[in-house]
């Protein structure tokens, strides 16, 4: 079951992803948790823990569009479909 210390772990995992992407993108915690991708200053959308999974919120929405099983899950989307958009 995903907790706050498994949106610590995915910020871990994304941060040398994005920062190698080189397409202006940053990832952050946000301030109220979750792990925040940005674009030039822009939100791109969120990650946050659920019960069982990890939810990717775009920008914009307000309900959750994916949800992933684990980490690695998590990690693949934002890979291919995040950061390929």
């Amino acid at each position: 079951m995903p907790t706050p210390s498994h949106e610590r772990a995915l910020l871990v995992l994304l941060q040398p992803i994005i920062q190698g992407h080189q397409s202006g993108q940053a990832v952050s915690m946000g301030e109220s948790g979750g792990v925040v991708i940005e674009r030039r200053g822009h939100v791109r959308g969120i990650w946050r823990c659920m019960t069982e999974t990890f939810a990717w919120t775009p920008a914009g929405y307000n309900e959750p569009t994916y949800h992933a099983a684990d980490l690695d899950h998590a990690v693949r989307y934002t890979q291919t479909v995040v950061l390929a958009a």
